[in-house]
């Protein structure tokens, strides 16, 4: 279960008064804006890791009591899991390997 002290969204206060009132600036990007650099990205990725330099860490939840994340139902456990702190990777929820799979 989630705790409400976790969310601090004001929405009656206007997302660009919150910022100015903090000195604070909230920037992104699109990626079609970039995807002319995706090509030469993934190659450079794929050097990284045939390299050994860039190291993947999936995480099924293994080590947490509710893991490993299998199925539909699981994906609120990994959500939780993800709020702990404790994962070591990108954590997965296998929808394909589990008992209630209808793919």
């Amino acid at each position: 279960q989630y705790q409400e002290s976790s969310f601090h969204v004001k929405p009656t206060i206007p997302i660009q008064q919150i910022l100015l009132s903090k000195s604070a600036s909230l920037r992104g990007f699109l990626l079609p804006h970039y995807r002319r650099d995706i090509p030469k990205s993934i190659s450079n990725l794929a050097e990284l890791y045939i390299s050994g330099k860039l190291k993947v860490a999936v995480d099924f939840g293994q080590t947490d009591s509710k893991g490993p994340f299998k199925g539909i139902t699981s994906i609120v456990d990994g959500v939780e899991y993800l709020y702990s702190k404790k994962s070591t990777g990108k954590i997965v929820v296998d929808l394909w390997n589990s008992d209630e799979s209808k793919l």
